[in-house]
């Protein structure tokens, strides 16, 4: 893959002092490889939690919700991830890079979803299961024994996915069905990352 099929951008976060990267994935013959090769590279030997809001989507409908939420929670379960949901605000006037997102309304209960994936866990199958029906928010990185307080502060409101930045070694949200992924390290180059979508 050429670097010219993923493009990679970045920027210094003049308030974090972190690296900021914008990586552009439309031309790319393989997307979803694209995504898994870059998470398998992040997530392998690093404990990680999958943040999910199901107002973010441009396909899924508000019924379809609905079924993803409940195989979400039983996938949980079967695979004793531990997991925290709660309903979420319906937003019906949101939108992403100028395209609506779950625009039926408040016709149904939306979720914020949060699943602890353990180091050495992540493969092509949870990947496919949990990571390709809606927009996802990844934080990266943290030692096992904080997890409880991450969770505790997610629940309490302390800890807002828009901040996850500040907390793991890397914070990533990945807006697939625009084929962009926005990156925040200060672990990571520009270099390496172009590394791992030139295999």
């Amino acid at each position: 893959m050429s670097k010219k099929e993923v493009r990679v951008k970045t920027e210094k976060d003049k308030n974090t002092d972190k690296s900021v990267f914008s990586i552009d994935y439309f031309s790319s013959p393989d997307k979803e490889n694209t995504r898994f090769n870059l998470y398998s590279y992040l997530m392998e030997s690093r404990n990680t939690v999958l943040h999910i809001n199901t107002n973010m989507s441009a396909s899924v409908s508000p019924e379809k919700d609905r079924d993803n939420v409940i195989a979400l929670r039983d996938m949980c379960s079967e695979d004793n991830f531990d997991f925290y949901m709660a309903p979420a605000a319906r937003e019906n006037s949101g939108g992403f890079l100028g395209k609506f997102l779950n625009k039926e309304g408040n016709k149904h209960t939306a979720y914020n979803i949060l699943i602890n994936i353990p180091e050495k866990t992540f493969n092509r199958d949870i990947f496919d299961r949990y990571m390709c029906s809606y927009f996802i928010r990844l934080g990266i990185g943290f030692e096992t024994d904080k997890y409880d307080s991450i969770k505790s502060d997610f629940q309490t409101g302390l800890l807002v996915p828009d901040e996850f930045y500040r907390v793991f070694e890397y914070d990533l949200f990945d807006a697939f069905e625009f084929n962009h992924i926005k990156l925040i390290s200060d672990t990571v180059s520009k270099t390496e990352l172009e590394r791992i979508f030139s295999k």
